[in-house]
């Protein structure tokens, strides 16, 4: 299995990885490629004998190193002002992420 995720560490920097999962690899397999023993998806530590196939980690996911990812960001927090007019409203209706909404 080919997953594109982002990681971030402790220090809340973020990383990229494209990974070529073999389908009998297991979280804590993953963990040690990627440096940490545990690993999050959101606030949830995942079970490390699980399979990273049926852990929930799908392509776009954001894990997090050793403690939860954090999910307020700069860019999330951000609203517009009630004063202005929204013009489009654009929503993302699947796949990870799904039913954020952005006002343009």
């Amino acid at each position: 299995m080919n997953l594109a995720v982002t990681t971030t560490d402790p220090q809340g920097r973020r990383t990229d990885h494209l990974l070529d999962v073999p389908d009998s690899a297991t979280v804590a397999d993953l963990g040690s490629v990627l440096g940490a023993a545990d690993l999050f998806l959101g606030d949830r530590r995942l079970n490390p004998d699980q399979r990273v196939g049926a852990s929930g980690i799908r392509a776009g996911a954001l894990i997090g190193l050793g403690e939860p990812a954090p999910t307020e960001t700069a860019t999330r927090a951000w609203r517009p002002p009630a004063s202005d007019p929204v013009l489009v409203t654009v929503r993302l209706v699947s796949g990870p992420g799904a039913g954020r909404v952005w006002r343009l």
